[in-house]
């Protein structure tokens, strides 16, 4: 969420706040009808807020989870060694192991494709290049 957002949230509690401050200090003398007028309308603030806080809640996470898989890309990255016409890691990865993987998926994509023993060679089942094996 923008800083839009959290000011609206922001003023909507104050809103409220201020509202049951008024409720408060009513005397008995107020009709009725005026005072479930400013409770309905604290009610719809009040969901409001609700509402824009868990949006923001949830944003949060999502970018925290984007950020998260982008320091895992980075650091995949950062172990990553072309050698020939393959990329291999030069320490195994947690669900990866040192390859060989497609150098055209990989510099395509961005994606690593595990290539395949294929006679003398390694085969990408992805985009179907051939490399010649380098172990």
């Amino acid at each position: 969420m923008d800083i839009t957002t959290l000011n609206s949230a922001i003023t909507l509690y104050r809103s409220a706040v201020d509202g049951l401050k008024v409720l408060q200090n009513l005397d008995v003398v107020i009709k009725t009808g005026e005072l479930h007028a400013k409770i309905a309308q604290l009610q719809r603030e009040i969901r409001d807020l609700g509402d824009i806080l868990y949006d923001t809640r949830d944003a949060i996470r999502e970018k925290d989870q984007e950020i998260t898989n982008l320091k895992a890309t980075l650091a995949l990255k950062g172990n990553l060694v072309r050698n020939g016409d393959a990329y291999y890691l030069e320490s195994p990865a947690i669900g990866y192991d040192r390859g060989p993987y497609c150098q055209m998926c990989y510099d395509k994509t961005g994606n690593l494709i595990h290539m395949f023993d294929y006679n003398s060679s390694y085969y990408c089942r992805e985009c179907h290049a051939e490399v010649k094996g380098e172990r």
